[in-house]
């Protein structure tokens, strides 16, 4: 086939044509012959030339068949080379953005400079010097002396006899435990053994005095997240949003202390018989305790201890993972007990309790303090 896709004539058709009586055909037969022998020559070379033309024609359309097909399958291949073109952008696209970034990545590498990311607010939690958990085993030491009286015991530990009080110092020194959170033991299982009675009743002080240095602790909590430029919401906040967003009388769910809107990264330090270790959580909230986080106070009682792990596997499941700062640290157990929730156990090392402590001091300290 030609370009235009015509059949060329050949040298071999051009003689044919001649021997089938084309022009000048005659002329080249022998003058010798008779007209009988001619025509039977002629029609027997007429009889070949027609053959001849039926096998080109065959072979023609055979050779046309072939390129036809030839075509179509290149037509074919073509078009999924071009579906198989058209998916590749995205892939080379994808491939391209992640060279791009590790391409930003290595230059700020040689720049001295890291890739820009997302800032995650740190909130940086400094132990106090002495900071531990007691052990089990220290409180059930102490407790003995702590309640001389069981059940009736009533009072301050500051009425209490020097004697004892000598006694109660040295079994903290001997275990391992502070004064204040022995005291703060005290006043917990004074409030276990008479579960519902007035903190008056107990001459413990009014319940107005407790509650004003709970706030003062939460206070002292508040300030020092804003020193820290830790965005946060107060539970007030919490509270207003919610009905801003419902309504007035729509039901509000629970509301820690302090809420972070963003994961925050709790950096701190944790003093066990091993020395001190470093731990960066993320966290989404903070609970506030003006006490002691006995051990020895069953889960579930009816009291702030008891009450602490019911409470905050609420929180888990609402707000995720978090930390619970106890004004007087937390016994061993209760440690591990919240660690096993998500939850991180934390004293007031970093805070500024001054106007928490002189308010204590003026209704339940003795004059040393």
């Amino acid at each position: 086939m030609n370009a235009e896709g015509g059949r060329a004539a050949t040298p071999a058709s051009r003689t044919c044509r001649k021997h089938a009586g084309g022009p000048g055909g005659a002329a080249s037969a022998s003058s010798g012959a008779s007209p009988a022998k001619r025509r039977k020559k002629t029609t027997s070379s007429s009889g070949r030339n027609q053959e001849q033309k039926q096998d080109r024609r065959g072979g023609a359309s055979a050779s046309g068949r072939n390129r036809d097909g030839n075509n179509r399958r290149t037509r074919n291949n073509n078009r999924k080379r071009g579906r198989a073109n058209n998916a590749r952008p995205i892939f080379q696209r994808a491939c391209s953005s992640i060279s791009s970034i590790s391409a930003a990545s290595a230059a700020a590498a040689d720049d001295g400079k890291r890739p820009t990311r997302v800032a995650v607010p740190t909130l940086n939690w400094k132990a106090s010097p002495q900071a531990h958990h007691p052990v089990i085993e220290a409180e059930e030491a102490l407790l003995p002396q702590l309640l001389k009286y069981g059940k009736k015991e009533r009072g301050m530990f500051r009425t209490k006899p020097s004697w004892l009080v000598e006694r109660v110092e040295q079994l903290c020194h001997q275990n391992g435990i502070d004064l204040i959170q022995a005291l703060s033991l005290r006043r917990t299982h004074m409030r276990l053994l008479n579960s519902g009675m007035d903190m008056s009743k107990l001459h413990l002080g009014s319940n107005d005095n407790v509650r004003a240095s709970a706030a003062l602790f939460e206070e002292a909590v508040e300030d020092y997240l804003h020193s820290q430029d830790v965005p946060f919401m107060t539970e007030e906040e919490q509270k207003a949003a919610h009905k801003q967003k419902n309504g007035t009388y729509a039901k509000t769910p629970p509301t820690p202390d302090f809420v972070f809107p963003n994961p925050t990264r709790l950096r701190y330090t944790t003093v066990g018989d091993d020395g001190a270790a470093d731990s960066s959580p993320l966290i989404s909230f903070i609970e506030v305790k003006m006490f002691y986080g006995a051990g020895t106070i069953p889960d579930e009682s009816p009291n702030a201890v008891g009450l602490i792990m019911p409470k905050l596997k609420r929180y888990v499941e609402l707000y995720g993972p978090w930390a619970i700062v106890f004004s007087f640290g937390c016994s061993e157990r209760l440690a591990e007990k919240l660690a096993s929730i998500g939850v991180v156990a934390l004293d007031a090392g970093p805070l500024d309790l001054t106007q928490m402590e002189e308010h204590q001091r003026s209704w339940c300290a003795d004059d040393n303090g």
